[in-house]
């Protein structure tokens, strides 16, 4: 949560432009596994099946790349993510 707090909170809370153009928040463990209008988010110990995972790495089209008009995130940053998603996506 630290990681989505800093890096995806400001447009994934309640009224954020994220949210409302997806459904997608990060305001809550729930939230974030409840993924968006679309489906899921994160694929419990699958990152590559995930696309909080792969939007964040950079591994989709640049126009739904994370975090938007955003610096990318640090190698450490996204190991974290990819390892918790890989882990499980357990709420801890």
């Amino acid at each position: 949560m630290p990681v989505l707090d800093l890096h995806c909170k400001e447009c994934h809370k309640a009224g954020g432009t994220g949210t409302e153009k997806s459904g997608f928040s990060v305001e809550t463990y729930d939230s974030v596994m409840a993924g968006t209008t679309l489906g899921p988010m994160v694929v419990a110990g699958d990152p590559l099946s995930s696309n909080l995972y792969r939007m964040v790495a950079r591994e989709v089209d640049k126009s739904i790349r994370m975090p938007h008009g955003e610096s990318t995130l640090s190698i450490e940053e996204r190991a974290v993510i990819k390892t918790w998603i890989a882990e499980g996506a357990l709420n801890n």
